[in-house]
C-alpha cells in the first residue's frame, strides 16, 4: 500500500517548482537561478517561470499569474460530471493539484 509521507509544507515546496506562465509589468533581461533561467521579462508578453518566482512577483506587485488551463471552469466542471457518470474512474488531475491551488488562492 502506497503511502505518503509529505507534509503539506513539503507537498507546497515541491509544488512550487511547478511552471506556471506570468504576465510582468516590468522589463529585465534573462536571469540565471541555480534551477535555470528565466525570462527574458517584457512587459505585457508571457512568461514561464516556476510557481514560486512567480509567488514572489505577484507578491511585489511585478506581475500577474496566468491561471493554469486545468484552472477553468468548464474543464472542471466536466471533470465533474466524468465522475458522476461513471463513480468507479476517476478524473486525472495535474501533479499537486491541491497544493497549487492552495498556493495560487491564498496569495
Amino acid at each position: 500500500m502506497w503511502r505518503c509521507n509529505n507534509s503539506i509544507n513539503e507537498l507546497e515546496f515541491l509544488a512550487e517548482n511547478i511552471s506556471i506562465e506570468i504576465i510582468p509589468n516590468f522589463k529585465k533581461d534573462e536571469i540565471n537561478l541555480l534551477c535555470g533561467k528565466y525570462g527574458p521579462f517584457k512587459p505585457n508578453r508571457p512568461t514561464k517561470v516556476p510557481l514560486w518566482l512567480a509567488l514572489q512577483y505577484k507578491k511585489n506587485k511585478k506581475c500577474r499569474i496566468v491561471p493554469p488551463g486545468w484552472l477553468e471552469f468548464e474543464i472542471l466542471a466536466n471533470k465533474v460530471e466524468q465522475e458522476k457518470l461513471n463513480e468507479n474512474n476517476l478524473q486525472e488531475l495535474p501533479y499537486y493539484f491541491f497544493e497549487i491551488l492552495l498556493l495560487l488562492f491564498n496569495k
